[in-house]
């Protein structure tokens, strides 16, 4: 009897425990809202905590959003609700733009694509207008420079899912130079294999102190190779949410039939 109270109680805390304790509850909770801390984007790095205003044909876009390839034919506006705590309205930003799943999530062997690349942003003198470049009000911001890479419409292949588009923005410092190992990117076809986090260290740039991002695909495909639907929604990657629900339901049945089997001797 005693042998029999004890499997029963083991399988039933072996194979329900990992899905049935408000830990994981929680945790799946989060995954499935997209995001586990509030990082834009979720589930990649880098990531901010505050959202770049961005708006494309002046409608402003929220994190996650699905658009249309015509709808990001041209550059975007970008602003900020307040500047951080490390800028000043005297400060320069560079802006960064990246497709990371290139030429499909599941297969990103050609990521990361530069899709922009803009330094000396600065704080725009119209931001205080009521001109279509305020739609990002209070603050906008605008370029006091080329571009290293200019803005390179989204394009993601036929029969992809859809990819993310990220935006960031960062604090450039006073001496901020193009570094020598990326000095090629954006001049002709050259904008794959960019590496956003080494760029950076390279360049001393501060931050993501914003970001945004958006989800394109060609035609009528709206999937996302990260799990998402046609919702907008940023969700968690493909398969974990599933799988999570189908065993925590067999958790909760194996956690009753491991009773039973204990008590029932």
């Amino acid at each position: 009897m005693f042998l029999y109270k004890s499997i029963g109680l083991a399988a039933a805390l072996l194979v329900s425990s990992p899905f049935t304790s408000a830990t994981s509850i929680a945790e799946f909770a989060k995954r499935a809202s997209g995001s586990s801390s509030g990082s834009i984007p979720p589930n990649f790095s880098p990531s901010a905590t505050t959202q770049l205003n961005v708006a494309f044909q002046g409608q402003e876009v929220t994190p996650g959003e699905h658009l249309s390839m015509s709808s990001v034919k041209n550059q975007p506006q970008i602003g900020l609700q307040s500047l951080p705590a490390s800028a000043s309205s005297s400060s320069l930003f560079t802006v960064i733009m990246i497709d990371p799943d290139a030429p499909t999530p599941q297969q990103p062997t050609e990521a990361q694509i530069l899709h922009w690349l803009q330094p000396s942003v600065r704080v725009s003198t119209n931001s205080s207008s009521t001109s279509s470049a305020s739609a990002l009000s209070p603050i906008t911001l605008a370029a006091s420079a080329p571009a290293q890479a200019t803005y390179l419409q989204p394009s993601p292949p036929p029969g992809s899912a859809a990819h993310r588009y990220i935006q960031y923005l960062f604090v450039q410092p006073k001496d901020f130079q193009i570094p020598a190992a990326f000095a090629d990117f954006g001049k002709g076809s050259n904008r794959s294999s960019f590496d956003v986090a080494s760029f950076v260290q390279a360049s001393g740039l501060q931050g993501p102190v914003a970001a945004n991002y958006i989800l394109v695909a060609r035609g009528g495909n709206s999937s996302t190779g990260t799990g998402g639907n046609s919702t907008g929604k940023p969700q968690p990657f493909r398969g974990e949410g599933a799988g999570m629900m189908g065993a925590s339901r067999w958790g909760w049945i194996a956690l009753l039939g491991g009773l039973f089997v204990a008590y029932a001797f």
